[in-house]
């Protein structure tokens, strides 16, 4: 059977005094605060390790376009206060290899040495290097 159509309708109507709207007004701010300060958290570290990642890519590939000897004498050279310039530096090194064991700066030899003998080779010059004057 149909239900009959309404013949009245009752509005009912709930106001709130001063102190209900103040309360209201709390929750109201709380409420928001609880629900934006994490996703504001969440996304400044997000954004924190999007940093700290470029800056580890871009660090690793200043290593490996430098080349990692290179990176690990310029290190080496900041503790040693005597050395004025990297390249002259460079150039007593390579003068404290003997001259039977020097490699040339570009050289077949030098292009085909791989990451393991080249530093080898680079730890040895700055062993003998070491000895002739820090000694």
């Amino acid at each position: 059977m149909p239900k009959s159509k309404p013949t009245s309708v009752i509005v009912h109507r709930v106001e709130l005094q001063e102190k209900e709207r103040e309360l209201l007004e709390q929750y109201v701010v709380t409420n928001t605060l609880a629900k934006g300060v994490p996703m504001l958290l969440i996304g400044g570290g997000i954004a924190g390790l999007a940093y700290i990642a470029y800056y580890v890519a871009k660090e690793l590939y200043e290593i490996f376009d430098e080349g990692i000897t290179d990176k690990m004498k310029r290190a080496v050279l900041q503790q040693i206060p005597v050395v004025s310039d990297i390249d002259d530096w460079n150039q007593d090194v390579y003068h404290s290899v003997p001259e039977a064991d020097r490699v040339e700066p570009g050289s077949k030899e030098d292009k085909e040495m791989s990451y393991a003998e080249r530093f080898e080779y680079n730890f040895r010059a700055f062993d003998n290097w070491w000895d002739n004057n820090m000694v």
